[in-house]
């Protein structure tokens, strides 16, 4: 028998019309097993597609109207300034040309001008004068044609936000009718082999067999032969000899003369009187060449756990992964029971916001809320009420000993306060893992050991499971256990005696 099998049924209901294997075919993880109707699912995200581009399109106008605006505000303010220019000048002249006037007045009274002269002083004068409103006029033209620029340059800007706000709308859409249509693919779960068809090309599945009573409820079904295994029953006389992973042989009716290695993997605590024997487990050890290993981690729940390796080796990433924060490309993420690779979206949410609390180097408070509200953020999407967020809140800054800065502001907390800050958001919604990247990276020796003697207290006093990751050999120093990685690679790892694992 084999421990991994599943029957594999679409999302959505639906008629089968493409079916891609047999019973014993080969699968690979990922791989789509069988198709239903899907003729409408597509012409909807087409549909959407469309729009998308259409949005996209429209945002592309726009943005060119706001180019143009920008060209037309640069040349109505270069007019403007030259505007201004002819202007002053034309007042500079008029000025000048005034004081000519009166100086050929006087000249005329001493008989040094003539009348002619000041004549033609007088007509440069009211040559000057009229230049003036001239100049004027051009100058507020020229106001006005960059008060009009400018209203055009906002029209635009405003358009371009409404064209991303319909981009996004388009893009959520299109989003949600691709989710639709992959729910129409079933696809293999795990590297595998069909080992019995359900339904047909033509005939109607539906998920948990809820389409009425002609409705199958699934395509195939298909098991991992690198979970295959054996129970057999061992007479009570040989149990002495049968020991916990102790090797073993197994031999098949379909291949007599082959003897496979196994190992004991598990012996029933009961035997069964009316036989005399007790039954046990034994797995194959033999795999298949094409198979691959994969890394695996496992930490003991409560355990305190320091991640260590040069820059690049993976700390983060591997971080990131059990926090689900990042998705992995292969293999299984398995936390307290949960595997994250086979959580949806929207349950990988639940997920973080129910089970794990996070802390980071930079701290990420929110410069605008007091502790007290950046502690209490995490709650937003519990369900509680303001009064149960605040108290949840109230209690969690009381354990990092901050209680009394509640309603400061990160800009008003040290460094080290404003970790323990971080620390107290991380445990609000009691999870049982906490997840800490470089927590005293930024700190003085005196906060950071602040910050060490709080998370060893969470581990210690609250069970808190911690992973922590860390380049400092003296923060390492407080964890029961220290995990060296490097190139992506689990290598070495160290456990602390109780009295090295301070906290």
């Amino acid at each position: 028998m084999a421990r991994t099998r599943a029957a594999l049924s679409a999302d959505t209901p639906g008629r089968i019309v493409e079916l891609n294997v047999t019973e014993g075919s080969v699968v690979k993880k990922g791989d789509v097993v069988a198709r239903l109707y899907a003729d409408e699912y597509r012409a909807a995200l087409e549909h959407a597609q469309a729009g998308v581009t259409l949005a996209q399109s429209t945002l592309e106008r726009v943005k060119l109207e706001v180019g143009t605006a920008e060209g037309e505000i640069a040349h109505s303010k270069s007019a403007e300034k030259s505007a201004q220019a002819d202007l002053d000048q034309a007042n500079s002249n008029l000025a000048t040309a005034e004081t000519q006037y009166k100086r050929a007045e006087e000249l005329v009274k001493q008989g040094v001008y003539t009348a002619e002269q000041r004549d033609l002083a007088k007509r440069d004068l009211d040559d000057a004068r009229s230049r003036v409103p001239w100049a004027q006029a051009n100058l507020d033209t020229a106001h006005a044609a960059t008060a009009q620029s400018d209203q055009r340059l906002l029209v635009a800007r405003a358009a371009v936000t409404e064209a991303q706000n319909q981009i996004a709308v388009a893009e959520a859409t299109r989003d949600q009718a691709q989710a639709t249509l992959d729910k129409t693919e079933v696809k293999a779960p795990f590297d595998g082999i069909v080992v019995l068809k359900d339904a047909e090309v033509g005939e109607v599945v539906s998920p948990n067999g809820q389409g009425g009573s002609t409705a199958r409820g699934s395509v195939v079904t298909m098991v991992d032969f690198g979970s295959l295994e054996v129970q057999a029953e061992v007479p009570e006389t040989t149990l002495p000899n049968v020991k916990l992973g102790a090797p073993a042989k197994i031999w098949l009716d379909a291949y007599p003369d082959k003897a496979y290695a196994g190992r004991v993997d598990r012996i029933w605590p009961t035997a069964n009187r009316s036989k005399a024997t007790v039954e046990v487990r034994i797995v194959f050890e033999e795999r298949d060449d094409r198979l691959r290993p994969e890394m695996g981690v496992r930490m003991d729940a409560g355990g305190y756990f320091a991640l260590m390796g040069p820059s690049g080796s993976g700390k983060t990433t591997l971080l990131n992964l059990i926090g689900g924060l990042d998705r992995a490309d292969s293999g299984v993420i398995e936390v307290a029971g949960e595997d994250l690779t086979q959580l949806s979206g929207g349950e990988l949410a639940h997920w973080r916001a129910t089970s794990v609390g996070f802390v980071f180097q930079g701290f990420n408070l929110i410069p605008v809320l007091t502790a007290l509200e950046n502690v209490e953020l995490p709650l937003k999407l519990s369900g509680l009420s303001g009064a149960k967020r605040r108290e949840h809140a109230l209690y969690a800054l009381e354990l990092v000993g901050l209680a009394d800065r509640a309603k400061h502001r990160p800009r008003q907390l040290s460094g080290g306060q404003e970790q323990r800050v971080a620390i107290a958001r991380a445990i609000v919604s009691d999870p049982t893992l906490i997840l800490a990247d470089e927590p005293t990276g930024d700190l003085d020796r005196a906060s950071a050991d602040q910050v060490l003697d709080l998370l060893g207290k969470l581990n210690q006093d609250l069970k808190k499971t911690i992973l922590m990751v860390t380049h400092d050999p003296h923060a390492a120093e407080r964890a029961t256990t220290i995990v060296h990685l490097d190139k992506g690679q689990l290598g070495s790892i160290e456990h602390n005696p109780p009295a090295a694992a301070k906290g």
